[in-house]
């Protein structure tokens, strides 16, 4: 599958299991000046293998035969001549394990950090993995004035708003308006007990849907599978869940390319709030400024720029209210949807720019 290009050539690596929508918009920074290949788990490369622009890949199962992992890494980039590696997880020990046995190569190095307060007091992070990189990606603006990073490391921001479109957009009534919550069901990553107690105690807008978009597994939640039950029946109907598991591409794309508004639910007391708040984004985020559809999100939120400027904000107890006034005014929507559309922040020419200047720093 190798091809010679006569371009510079550069691995996405994802040796985690999830972030694939990560590598979308990386492909497409990187086709016109780079050769590009993926090395990543197998499970996630039913995602990627359609993907024009790919011109190798190295496939593994790193739940299994771990030991394998890092040496047939090492032995791709070395047969391939790769000049540029992207790490699109760097929190992982599979990685620490990698770049030791890369720290003597003159391979150019970048890492996407997911959560960014690893880059402030992760050992493993600062001191073994940074030995050798020298140059991180975080996930938004806002998080970079929160991070203190080793001395001599460069830390910049870009955004993986650009998605594939694989799927049929389903029919929608034009008069209903449609409220996604991305993501699987956990009741500890979002306040799912707090809506759905609203929506048992208020109910919804007759014209409301809203979407549980991410695998639901009631036997590890009981206590949600417990309250989508209690509902009434009328209320139930406006609720959409799925199976437990993965909801596939295509279908999450034909959802999303309806959806009207998107809630991530981050509320006082969930895990990590605090970390969503200075160190963390939902990829909630970037689905909205890729899909041009706008956020509705917790007060807490409101001073961060992105935030500010392309989200609607609530207080926890009136959150029912908020989404009766969204329902019957559909303009609400539309001039956030027309700022996110018309950001230049978000074009691919603006995210390619910055992509590019960090990675082939040296």
């Amino acid at each position: 599958m190798q091809q010679q290009t006569g371009k510079k050539k550069i691995v996405l690596l994802e040796l985690g299991g999830s972030h694939v929508e990560c590598l979308y918009a990386q492909v497409l920074f990187l086709q016109p000046a780079y050769e590009v290949h993926v090395i990543c788990n197998r499970h996630l490369w039913p995602e990627l293998e359609k993907m024009e622009g790919i011109s190798g890949h190295q496939l593994h199962d790193t739940a299994n035969a771990r030991g394998e992992v890092v040496p047939r890494v090492k032995q791709y980039l070395k047969e391939h001549n790769i000049s540029h590696l992207v790490i699109n997880t760097t929190e992982i020990s599979l990685v620490r394990d990698l770049v030791l046995r890369l720290l003597f190569t003159r391979i150019n190095i970048t890492g996407v950090v997911h959560n960014a307060r690893k880059l402030n007091n992760s050992f493993t992070m600062r001191q073994i993995v940074g030995l050798k990189v020298k140059k991180f990606f975080v996930l938004n603006d806002a998080l970079l004035p929160h991070i203190h990073a080793r001395k001599g490391t460069t830390v910049g921001s870009f955004y993986p708003v650009f998605f594939p479109h694989t799927g049929t957009p389903i029919s929608k009534p034009p008069h209903e308006c449609w409220v996604s919550v991305p993501g699987s069901i956990e009741s500890s990553r979002r306040n799912y007990a707090g809506l759905l107690e609203q929506v048992k105690q208020y109910g919804l807008p007759a014209n409301m849907k809203i979407i549980f978009l991410g695998g639901f597994y009631p036997e590890r939640d009981p206590d949600i599978a417990a309250q989508l039950a209690a509902l009434p029946p009328q209320q139930r109907e406006q609720l959409v869940t799925f199976g437990p598991e993965l909801v596939p591409q295509a279908v999450f794309d034909a959802w999303m390319r309806q959806t009207d508004l998107i809630l991530p639910l981050l509320h006082p007391g969930v895990h990590k709030f605090q970390e969503y708040l200075t160190t963390r984004i939902s990829g909630a985020y970037n689905l909205s400024f890729g899909y041009g559809i706008p956020l509705l999100m917790e007060q807490s939120f409101s001073s961060w720029g992105d935030l500010a400027q392309h989200a609607l904000f609530y207080q926890v107890p009136d959150l029912h209210s908020m989404l009766k006034a969204i329902a019957a005014n559909p303009e609400l929507l539309q001039e956030k949807r027309a700022g996110i559309n018309a950001d230049p922040k978000f074009t691919l020419e603006e995210q390619r720019r910055r992509y590019l200047a960090l990675v082939e720093k040296v």
